[in-house]
């Protein structure tokens, strides 16, 4: 009876040892998902702010250009019209 007692105790300890070990690597793989999908979101974030600030960047070196080239224009017509 003792044996059989020992042998039921091994087995649950070796049991709960495979259901540690179990939900230790799930445990890791959600941790591991979790950090990848944190940092695709981060680098998907980063890339959206700077295409939107050189999308606004670009548009303003334009309309910049197009008050230079307004303010040439006048100032050519003030000169050639006096």
């Amino acid at each position: 009876m003792h044996v059989v007692i020992c042998f039921f105790v091994m087995s649950v300890s070796l049991l709960l040892k495979r259901v540690h070990f179990l939900s230790s690597v799930i445990l890791a793989v959600v941790v591991v998902i979790i950090i990848v999908v944190v940092v695709v979101v981060v680098v998907v974030v980063v890339v959206v702010v700077v295409l939107v600030l050189v999308v606004v960047v670009v548009f303003d070196v334009i309309c910049l250009v197009n008050v230079v080239a307004m303010l040439l224009l006048m100032l050519l017509c003030y000169c050639c019209c006096s």
